[in-house]
């Protein structure tokens, strides 16, 4: 488009945002490009509005369904929104599709989806799509009805336009080599500039919609999304209150049975101790083993002193003190 509003040629491309073959030659343009050399990914990162003419103004958004994943494409749909809600109105939603590719992928179905969830109808029948890398239709394999099943969008013929855009596929010095390619590629790119015009002129023909319901959409996902967290966070709480309950309840039942198995039992335990008593002999008790010892009947001893005895305990010998015999 750049191209058209700025009257390049093959010879003199005029490009906002650089390319893998090509530098940009609008030094006041802003751009976001990233990933210039991998075709995987999407090269804008952020929203940048282009004005070409008074009456046209272009908003560049980032692409969907790269290799960066799910966590990307969410920032790039709240990109898109934020962006489209800034404008006062928007007049055409061009959908540029790879119309060498037969179909989309999970992953760019899911996103599609989403994308249509968060845009107004309006806006919706003011869908224009572009198919790249074919010069008409007998040249794409894309199926319309990927379209209708996913965004629920039906484009009018005069909606859907085609363009080869192999300028900027290829480096100058692969279609400059001879005249038979240069003419080819000078074809190519007057089609595409051609197809650039009827593009400009059916957005002319839509009427523009209002990007109110752009904010009050970012307004309730937003919303939604608070209340999503919560709603989660109140999940986790009953699932802990849960587990905690069941615990409490298993520890029930297990005090339970503790009870019932342990309602009629009783333990047995034998303390043995020494009694003293009196006897009509001599006795006393070793004060280290406690073994009685009887004493014999000739026994005479003062029994205010105590008694020495040698005696085996333990397999060894030892001299024990004991107390003074008694009756």
């Amino acid at each position: 488009m750049a191209n058209f509003f700025l009257d390049g040629s093959i010879d003199n491309p005029r490009v906002v945002i650089p390319t893998k073959h090509y530098a940009s030659t609008e030094g006041g343009a802003h751009h976001s490009e990233a990933s210039l050399q991998d075709v995987t990914k999407s090269k804008t990162t952020q929203c940048h509005r282009y004005a070409f003419a008074e009456s046209f103004v272009i908003l560049d958004t980032p692409g969907l369904a790269d290799t960066n994943g799910v966590t990307q494409d969410d920032a790039n749909i709240a990109c898109i929104l934020e962006a489209a809600g800034e404008c006062s109105s928007l007049s055409a939603l061009i959908l540029v599709v790879n119309g060498t590719v037969a179909r989309f992928g999970i992953d760019m179905r899911t996103v599609l989806d989403r994308l249509a969830g968060s845009l107004p109808d309006g806006l919706l029948n003011n869908t224009i799509v572009v198919f790249t890398n074919c010069a008409d239709a007998t040249c794409c394999s894309f199926q319309m009805s990927v379209l209708t099943d996913t965004l629920g969008l039906a484009p009018r013929p005069e909606n859907i336009f085609y363009m080869q855009n192999s300028l900027f596929s290829n480096a100058p010095d692969v279609w400059n080599q001879d005249a038979k390619s240069r003419a080819r590629m000078q074809s190519s790119f007057e089609e595409a500039m051609g197809t650039v015009e009827k593009i400009m002129q059916r957005i002319e023909q839509l009427g523009p919609c209002a990007t109110a319901g752009f904010v009050l959409i970012r307004e309730l996902r937003e919303r939604l999304k608070l209340r999503v967290v919560e709603i989660n966070q109140d999940i986790r709480q009953m699932l802990q209150a849960r587990e905690a309950l069941a615990q409490a309840e298993a520890q029930q039942r297990q005090c339970a049975n503790d009870q019932s198995r342990y309602q009629n039992y009783t333990a047995t335990t034998v303390i043995t101790s020494i009694v003293l008593e009196d006897t009509t002999y001599y006795n006393t008790c070793c004060s280290a083993c406690g073994t009685l010892y009887v004493l014999p009947q000739s026994f005479t001893h003062d029994l205010t002193h105590s008694l020495t005895i040698s005696h085996s305990f333990a397999g060894a010998t030892r001299t024990a003190h004991c107390p003074r015999p008694r009756r």
